[in-house]
């Protein structure tokens, strides 16, 4: 009636298919997927499309040791309701 169409793009041979996959049925709402020789992990959050800091730890001879994702701290939430309010989120 409206001419309104819908499109729907399934891959469930792409990567980011097999992430949401994962993501969607864990309870953690995470997963990780292989990229050649690297593990890329994905996860969703409640802080909606936002930039996060990542913080990297290496240890004595300089090899990654841990990385820590900051989800919420004053700065990443000013700079979330800036993005929001120029893009209309």
């Amino acid at each position: 009636m409206n001419g309104w169409k819908v499109a729907i793009d399934f891959r469930p041979h792409s990567h980011h298919w097999q992430l949401m996959q994962q993501v969607r049925a864990s309870t953690s709402e995470s997963g990780t997927v292989e990229l050649g020789v690297s593990k890329l992990c994905g996860f969703m959050t409640s802080w909606g499309d936002a930039i996060f800091d990542i913080l990297a730890e290496r240890d004595a001879v300089g090899r990654l040791a841990r990385l820590t994702i900051d989800c919420g701290n004053e700065d990443m939430v000013t700079r979330q309701r800036k993005f929001e309010e120029k893009w209309g989120r």
